[in-house]
């Protein structure tokens, strides 16, 4: 695995991502999803009451301009990042002593913006269940995933505009991703770059993944 997949999974499965800022969070998104596609966003940008999503799509053409046609340096510079928030070079299964050593940091922001893939939610903006139900898409709990889906929408977005099968895609959760194709996940829906779980699979190069959601 690179320095960046390793980087981008400590991010995600580690607590160390909830306490970066929003400017930070918001670049990391911007520099991932440039890192992995090579250009920008392709769809209309979201409308200006949707604020999270639209600053998540300014993030990321401001990253596309930066760094266009240098992916890898988006990625060298997604990794600087991780190591500034706490990453110690480690795979995502790092131990917690590991984790410990010292308090996590917040880094700066780098003038992108209210600055995830980080997709890291903010408090007061979900409730707690809901928090939890996409973190375990985001994390592959199939085991969490399963209980915390019972009586709820399996096609709700989060506060940026993301489905349970979008987030689960993205990341590479193949288990997840077949669990919720099974409780109903609907294919076809978009986020707010207009992108199925399917195109964000393709982006992400994660072909099991593509093959399911065919």
């Amino acid at each position: 695995m690179s320095e960046f997949e390793n980087a981008s999974n400590w991010l995600t499965s580690s607590s160390y991502g909830g306490h970066l800022d929003n400017e930070t969070k918001l670049e990391l998104y911007g520099l991932y999803k440039f890192a992995h596609s090579g250009f920008g966003p392709t769809g209309k940008r979201p409308g200006i009451f949707h604020f999270e999503a639209r600053h998540k799509h300014d993030s990321w053409c401001r990253v596309a301009t930066a760094f266009s046609g240098r992916p890898d340096d988006a990625k060298a510079r997604y990794v600087e990042t991780a190591r500034q928030a706490g990453w110690k070079g480690l795979g995502a299964s790092a131990s917690p002593e590991d984790e410990e050593e010292e308090e996590p940091r917040k880094t700066g922001g780098t003038g992108f913006g209210p600055s995830v893939s980080v997709m890291a939610r903010e408090e007061g903006h979900e409730d707690a269940s809901a928090s939890a139900l996409h973190d375990a898409a985001s994390q592959g709990d199939t085991e969490a995933l399963a209980k915390l889906l019972d009586g709820t929408n399996v096609n709700g977005k989060d506060e940026y505009g993301f489905t349970l099968l979008h987030l689960a895609a993205d990341r590479g959760r193949v288990e997840a991703v077949k669990l919720l194709l099974d409780r109903g996940a609907d294919k076809s829906v978009l986020d707010p770059d207009g992108q199925t779980a399917h195109d964000i699979a393709a982006v992400s190069g994660r072909e099991e993944i593509m093959v399911l959601l065919q």
